[in-house]
């Protein structure tokens, strides 16, 4: 039953996102699952990211704000993880969208390190891409590798919190550009339990060319 699942901790670091930020976190709160935090990262917004953010955190109680100077997104989603307190922890960032029963997929289990979740991309245009897309499966990090289940984006993943704390993993804050392919791949090598591979899709929105 939901009243004994273990809370789940969602990091959304924030910055200059205006034009697509409610629809995010309309996308998380409306989750099937409710025993979640949703820890929103404001990473220096001008743009009234930040007027969002505030509104949203007098709105619903499991909403946490955090305000910083702006750091980069290496730093916004490491203050995230500093505080959150889930069992599970995973990263959505403020231009994407989950369905509604994303977060009622996560499973707790004590074997369990890491869950992958498949991913598309959705263009303005209305198109959507499949980026990564597979049978629910558990498979060996050796395997995961494979370029079909491999994928660099902590927003791919949600990780054990325990796991992450026990061996130190954390995002290397001087690292600009593909801050999250350090973080992840660390914590594949590091895992000594299988990985479950769930299909359920997150949107990645972008730009057309």
């Amino acid at each position: 039953m939901e009243n004994n699942q273990a809370l789940v901790s969602v990091i959304v670091p924030v910055y200059n996102v205006k034009e697509y930020l409610e629809q995010c976190l309309d996308s998380i709160i409306h989750q099937t699952l409710s025993n979640i935090e949703i820890i929103l990262v404001n990473d220096g917004s001008t743009d009234g990211s930040d007027e969002i953010c505030k509104k949203y955190a007098a709105l619903d109680g499991r909403v946490i704000l955090i305000n910083q100077k702006n750091a980069g997104l290496a730093a916004a989603r490491q203050a995230g993880l500093n505080v959150a307190k889930g069992e599970y922890i995973g990263f959505v960032d403020s231009d994407d969208r989950v369905n509604n029963k994303f977060l009622e997929s996560v499973i707790i289990s004590e074997n369990t390190d890491i869950i992958h979740f498949g991913y598309q991309k959705e263009l303005k245009s209305g198109n959507k891409i499949p980026c990564c897309k597979f049978k629910d499966q558990t498979i060996n990090k050796e395997l995961y590798f494979q370029k079909e289940f491999y994928s660099s984006s902590a927003c791919s993943c949600f990780f054990r919190n325990e796991f992450l704390k026990k061996h130190e993993i954390t995002f290397n804050e001087s690292v600009k550009y593909s801050e999250d392919r350090e973080f992840v791949i660390k914590s594949i090598l590091l895992t000594t339990h299988d990985i479950i591979l769930k299909n359920n899709t997150i949107s990645f929105i972008v730009i057309d060319s």
